[in-house]
Order: structure tokens, then C-alpha cells, then sequence
């Protein structure tokens, strides 16, 4: 048992005086200050506390017994606490309804922070590959150079390709379409940005962008189709290149007209890939801005730009599904990953997840964390006023103690039944 004290005449009960029976201090401010503020007259309570093996005080507050307070009893005091919480109470009750009800359209957010950056959200930025097209690559091409084979081309690619997972390695090693053999492979080295490099049959092969073949001294032929160019090297000489194309999501398009509808002021695609495959996807979907050839260091780079340049109150989210893309989930005000495709390192470092990885829902998401924030303030508004006309009509004598009931019990009631309005969605899924 511990009991405290309060000073009656001296403003709201200090913590400074606690000891147990037997005498001991116990520091429990922490633990019971906002219980114990609440109430200025209050002359003595005693509360149980679990004590934990070896006498520590751990179990935490298990209830409130032989309280002698001043003008009324426990229950009244007690009461008190919660009612004058009713409007927290309500703040709960619309953030999880929030939550909710976006969680039964298929996206995850992970706390009520980032349900109201959501709602501020002014700018939206995407990665490309797996968030706005589909990442199912397909070899549509394969262009060797004079005297080279396209066989040969696709064999030594697929098996310099062979450890990897990453979309475009998958799609190299479809359309050689036999087994593997790993034994012809050694020293395989992974470059992020660029490629692959190994040993293919003891022969060093590399196979990626045009980047890799610069850094091996060697020249690579421009290419007029529109497409993620492979290019290989064989034996420290060129072989020709892999032309690879991707699908834009059928939905993406309608997911940037809806960020537009939603408020977003200005769309940004960012990617890894050439500039000509940057500009026709930006221009099919409508995209504002977009940026090729970009490293993973290079996105981070270009989003500490675009934080630098938006205004203060607005949010900025990315949207992403990779591990490369973790960096930069973690750094914006709101990272958004793919649920089902996406890695687990951009899962893990997003504040909100597409479980079906539409990105249509992210104009969804937004829609239902600016309704659930319109509700917390009717709710505010709505508590200030009837507590204020009830103060006045008290001051003025007109008001009894069942508009005071009403005021402060019958207000938590009517601001929770209006937060569970965040949990309806249908009206939104269908705009």
C-alpha cells in the first residue's frame, strides 16, 4: 500500500511526498501524475500497487482503495478522470476508426502520425519498376554483334544473371529457357546500379546498363527502341545488348489522376532506368517530373531536393517497392511500400503498406485520413461549445446537474458515435 498527500489549499496535488507503510520512498510520478493533477482538494489517498519477486515494485497500478477525499467519494473522483478524458477518449476512438477502416480497403498504416501526414500530403513521389508497372519483364529483343549469335548472347547473360532476383535478371533467364548449370559459373559479383559481373566457363562476362560497360572501357551503340537496355560483354569485349520491356500497371494511370483530384499539387517518378524509357512511362501516365539514371544514392539525393523545396506544412510521401527503395522510405515525411511484391526491407521501413499493390489506393488512403481528420475537429468544436454554453448557463444559474451530465457524459458519447464514421469507406472506394 502507498500513501500521498495533498497540500488541500495548495493547487493541485504534488507527487513530492510518497512513501509506502513501511516507510520507504517510492518514486511513482510517472506512473500516477495525471491521475493525481486532476483534482486540487484531494486530501489522501492510498493505492495498491503489484510488487514484483524480490520485493520490486514492477507490477504496476492495480487499483485504488481506502481513499478519504475531500467532498465526495472514489467513485466521483475516479469518474473525474475519465470524463475529463472523453475528449482523448474520442481522439482514440476516430484515430483506430481511421486505421480501420483503411485497413478493410487493403492498406496497412502503421500509427495514427502518419494518418494525419496523409492527410497533408502535397507531393507524391514514385519509384518506377514494381510500383508503377507491373516488374514482369519480358526479352523482346536480342541484338548481338556481327559474327555473335543470338543463342550464344542470351546463354552467357542468363548465366551471368543466374544468382540474382532481381525483375530484369528473371526475364533473361525466361527466355534462355533451359536449366541453369551453376557449376559454369564463378566469381559472380552483384553492382548495384549497374549490372553483374562473373566467370562464365572461366571467361569474365558483365551484363547490365551502359554505365557497367563505361567502367570497363568499352563503347556501346545507341539504341532508338524505347525499352531497359542489357548490354553484355564477353571475354572483356562487347557481345550486344538484350532489349527488355515492362508493363505499366493498369491502374496507375487512374492513380495519378486521382492523387491530382485528391490535392496533390506535383508528381515525381524516379528510376534507374535510361531517359527514354523515363520520358514515355511520365508522359502515358502524367506525371510532372521525372528523373533517370539514377542510383540508389541518387534518389536519396534528389528527395533531400525536393524536401528542401516544398512548403513546411506540406507532407511528402514516396512510394516504392524495393530494397534499394528502404532508404528513402525511411527518410520522407510518409514512405508507402507494395505489400505483395515489395521486399521486406522496404515493408519494414514504410509507414504505410498497399497489400495488393494498387497504386490507386494511395488517393484512397488520403481520402480516408482527411475524412477522419474532419471528424476529430467536428468532435473538438463540438465538445468546446456545449461545455462552454453549459459553463455559461451554469455561471448564470440556469443549468442543473443534468446539463452537466449531459455536457460531459453525454458529449464522450456523441463524439465516439461520430468517430466510428471513419470506419465507412464504401462511399469513398467508389470515387
Amino acid at each position: 500500500m502507498i500513501r500521498f498527500s495533498g497540500d488541500r489549499d495548495a493547487g493541485p496535488l504534488a507527487l513530492a511526498d510518497l512513501h509506502r507503510h513501511d516507510g520507504a520512498g517510492l518514486e511513482l510520478e510517472p506512473l500516477l501524475g495525471d491521475l493525481l493533477a486532476f483534482d486540487p482538494h484531494a486530501a489522501l489517498i492510498d493505492v495498491a500497487i503489484g510488487v514484483g519477486r524480490g520485493g520490486d515494485e514492477t507490477g504496476g497500478l492495480e487499483h485504488l482503495a481506502d481513499a478519504d477525499l475531500a467532498g465526495g467519494s472514489l467513485d466521483r473522483h475516479f469518474g473525474n478522470v475519465a470524463r475529463h478524458g472523453a475528449g482523448a477518449e474520442a481522439g482514440v476512438e476516430f484515430i483506430f476508426g481511421g486505421i480501420g477502416g483503411a485497413s478493410a480497403c487493403g492498406i496497412l498504416v502503421k500509427g495514427s502520425t502518419y494518418l494525419e501526414e496523409l492527410a497533408d500530403t502535397r507531393v507524391v513521389v514514385f519509384d518506377k519498376t514494381g510500383t508503377l508497372t507491373q516488374g514482369t519483364f519480358k526479352v523482346v529483343k536480342v541484338c548481338p554483334v556481327e559474327g555473335g549469335t543470338e543463342d550464344s548472347l542470351v546463354e552467357a547473360a542468363a548465366l551471368a544473371e543466374s544468382w540474382s532476383k532481381h525483375p530484369i535478371s528473371l526475364s533473361i533467364k525466361a527466355a534462355y529457357g533451359k536449366d541453369i548449370d551453376s557449376a559454369r559459373v564463378t566469381d559472380v559479383e552483384e553492382l548495384g546500379g549497374h549490372g553483374v559481373t562473373a566467370r562464365v566457363d572461366g571467361k569474365p562476362v558483365a551484363a547490365g546498363n551502359a554505365r557497367l560497360m563505361a567502367k570497363l572501357g568499352l563503347t556501346v551503340p545507341d539504341v532508338p527502341q524505347t525499352g531497359t537496355i542489357v548490354h553484355v560483354a564477353i571475354d572483356g569485349k562487347y557481345a550486344g545488348y538484350l532489349l527488355i520491356s515492362d508493363v505499366v500497371k493498369p491502374h496507375s494511370a487512374q492513380a495519378i489522376k486521382g492523387l491530382k483530384q485528391a490535392g496533390v499539387r506535383k508528381t515525381v517518378m524516379l528510376t534507374g532506368d535510361a531517359e527514354p524509357v523515363a520520358k514515355a512511362v511520365s508522359a502515358e501516365l502524367g506525371i510532372d517530373e521525372y528523373h533517370a539514371g539514377l542510383l540508389p544514392g541518387d534518389k536519396v539525393e534528389r528527395i533531400e531536393n525536393l524536401l528542401a523545396a516544398k512548403n513546411p506544412k506540406e507532407m511528402l510521401a514516396f512510394v516504392g517497392d524495393g530494397i534499394n527503395d528502404a532508404p528513402v522510405l525511411s527518410r520522407v515525411d510518409v514512405g508507402i511500400a507494395m505489400g505483395a511484391l515489395g521486399s521486406d526491407a522496404a515493408i519494414e521501413a514504410a509507414d504505410v503498406v498497399l497489400m495488393d499493390d494498387d497504386p490507386a489506393k494511395i488517393a484512397l488512403a488520403m481520402r480516408i485520413a482527411r475524412r477522419t481528420k474532419s471528424i476529430v475537429y467536428q468532435n473538438i468544436v463540438f465538445a468546446l461549445a456545449i461545455k462552454a454554453a453549459c459553463l455559461l448557463l451554469g455561471a448564470l444559474g440556469i443549468a442543473n446537474m443534468w446539463a452537466a451530465i449531459f455536457a460531459d457524459v453525454g458529449v464522450m458519447v456523441l463524439a465516439v458515435l461520430n468517430a466510428t464514421r471513419a470506419l465507412y469507406t464504401k462511399d469513398l472506394t467508389k470515387k
